[in-house]
């Protein structure tokens, strides 16, 4: 984006009492280039007892994006802003106000289902410092993750579907981050044992008898030719599908026992690597025992 944001809470000191409402915050905004937020009063308390307030005019200040990527650590690309990695500046931004706000509530409401402290433990790879988790809204269906180094990753999503984007760029920075962290060796190296014998992927084509169906539910291994084609994409898809109650449905997904008996492994494989994640995971819900 263009500009970072810096909010300044203060009393007379940060307002400037003594130059005429001008203090070390414009300096900065103008020796950074940056865009300062200021909210300052003479006289404010730290408690949060009334509108005057550090916590409630911070509160106030900011809007839908500014408190989502404030409370999760994240960033949010839509409408206007810029993005300058090139790899995804080609992407169109979404401008559809109403649209936007209807998926900035659905990131957020994705987000809060998240165990505490597992975005930064996801995103964090054998040292102190965790990558950026940038996501952008797009007008056109365009979903992935793109990673250029290990400060930013960028997770696309639409408008379309928009729970299960977020949770299929979240099952891929699992698997990036696991592939490149040696805390997180062996991450869903059992997963061809949840394959016929002798599969492999590639060869949809050849192997039309593993597909789910009404009549082909004790044999079925795949949802989809696609799930066929690269594991990726299948671990992807069966882990998004625990985020949404309907596509479960659709598929009728719960009584497919070896759909089951992959979701199950994958969900083990996550609170087997990740110690922020225990059985009470939102995706874990299907499987705790009632």
């Amino acid at each position: 984006m263009e500009k970072k944001i810096y909010y300044f809470l203060g009393s007379s000191v940060t307002y400037g009492f003594a130059n005429n409402g001008k203090s070390f915050v414009e300096v900065i905004e103008k020796n950074l280039k940056c865009h300062c937020v200021k909210e300052a009063e003479n006289g404010t308390t730290l408690t949060d007892d009334d509108s005057t307030s550090y916590v409630e005019r911070l509160e106030n200040k900011l809007d839908k994006k500014e408190k989502i990527e404030s409370k999760y650590g994240i960033t949010i690309c839509y409408g206007k802003d810029k993005i300058k990695e090139k790899s995804v500046s080609s992407y169109k931004l979404l401008d559809n106000e109403r649209k936007v706000d209807a998926i900035l509530d659905e990131i957020d409401d994705y987000f809060s289902k998240l165990p505490e402290g597992f975005i930064e433990e996801v995103t964090t790879f054998d040292s102190d410092d965790a990558t950026e988790i940038v996501i952008l809204i797009l007008k056109k269906d365009s979903v992935g993750v793109s990673f250029n180094d290990r400060e930013h990753e960028y997770w696309l999503v639409n408008e379309s579907d928009t729970d299960m984007d977020l949770a299929g760029d979240m099952m891929y920075s699992m698997m990036f981050h696991a592939k490149y962290s040696p805390k997180r060796d062996g991450f869903l190296s059992d997963w061809n044992d949840y394959n016929p014998d002798g599969f492999t992927y590639g060869s949809s084509s050849k192997n039309k008898k593993y597909l789910c169906s009404s009549s082909n539910i004790e044999n079925g291994y795949f949802l989809l030719d696609e799930t066929m084609e690269d594991p990726i994409t299948e671990v992807q898809l069966l882990f998004s599908m625990l985020w949404d109650d309907e596509c479960m449905e659709k598929y009728n997904a719960i009584n497919l026992p070896r759909i089951v008996d992959k979701m199950k492994f994958l969900c083990s494989e996550i609170s087997r690597i990740f110690e922020t994640v225990d059985e009470t995971a939102y995706w874990n819900r299907y499987f705790i025992e009632k």
